[in-house]
């Protein structure tokens, strides 16, 4: 039973498309398709930040400490709502430090919209999950544990156009990877072909490549009647392995499917699968699918 309530939440909060990148730089940050799960890997590699920054949350020192290890992502909405995230980290003890900025549509001038430097070992409330939350109110947690630090920010309201960078770091360099939850009622542009850097040899949940390289995959309509649609892009394979099962372990389907193209479950029972994508042995897309009848 354990087991079974793991599987679920596991699948509950890695649903979306999976990327695998390192976006050292900001003009190579991930760019976010819809509202998508993003995994991210904690690195050791300089990066830069722009001079032109308006350092509205006023920790000039704290952006100047994060010239190395940041992760970047772009967000360009479509339309008007609330934005707002949450990022897991495997270490659940990890302090994670990021910024949000917003920008005219590129990285020559960033302004502080939201700062997270909080973090202290041993203070629980102040390590592991971060991000924006409908529940905080301040847009800045400063470096340690302070006795009102949730770990959280305020909301970010954006209109049509708005375009935001998170840059993400591990502050204990302890090497532990995230995912970030992207949720909100505002609308994401969506591009077919997300925009990707460099890549270095990556852990589960990942393509091992060390070349520049674009992926993109995602599975839909969720929930299904039966019909699934497999999209996607890779660089130099048209087709995956592929493996469908239940919460307890049951495999029902186990073939290679082209990408975009059109995969029938129609004969399985109502209920939760799991669908895992492998590009030459590596997992490259983890997600729930609800069957209904």
């Amino acid at each position: 039973m354990k087991n079974i309530i793991l599987i679920t939440y596991l699948a509950f909060i890695i649903l979306g498309a999976t990327q695998a990148q390192h976006p050292f730089a900001c003009e190579k940050a991930i760019r976010v398709c819809e509202l998508d799960t993003v995994f991210l890997h904690s690195h050791n590699q300089s990066t830069e930040i722009n001079d032109i920054i308006t350092h509205r949350c006023g920790v000039d020192i704290a952006v100047e400490d994060l010239y190395t290890g940041i992760n970047w992502l772009r967000y360009e909405f479509a339309s008007s709502g609330e934005f707002l995230f949450t990022i897991y980290p495997i270490g659940m003890n990890t302090d994670l430090d990021f910024m949000v900025f917003n920008s005219a549509g590129d990285c020559n001038s960033l302004s502080n919209v939201r700062c997270m430097f909080s973090g202290s070992y041993g203070e629980d409330r102040c390590m592991g999950t971060t991000g924006l939350s409908k529940n905080s109110f301040d847009i800045i947690e400063y470096a340690g544990c302070n006795y009102d630090d949730d770990n959280y920010l305020a909301p970010i309201n954006v209109s049509k156009g708005t375009v935001l960078y998170i840059a993400i770091i591990n502050a204990d360099n302890d090497g532990s990877d995230y995912h970030i939850v992207s949720r909100g009622t505002a609308t994401v542009v969506c591009n077919e072909q997300i925009a990707v850097s460099e890549q270095s040899p990556t852990k589960e949940n990942t393509v091992i490549d060390e070349s520049p390289t674009v992926i993109y995959t995602k599975v839909y309509p969720n929930p299904t009647a039966g019909l699934l649609y497999i999209a996607g892009y890779l660089p130099d394979n048209e087709e995956v392995a592929l493996e469908v099962y239940n919460d307890d372990g049951k495999n029902y389907i186990r073939q290679s499917v082209s990408l975009n193209s059109v995969l029938d479950i129609s004969h399985l029972s109502s209920g939760i699968y799991f669908i895992k994508l492998y590009n030459d042995g590596q997992l490259i897309h983890n997600q729930s699918i609800i069957n209904i009848k």
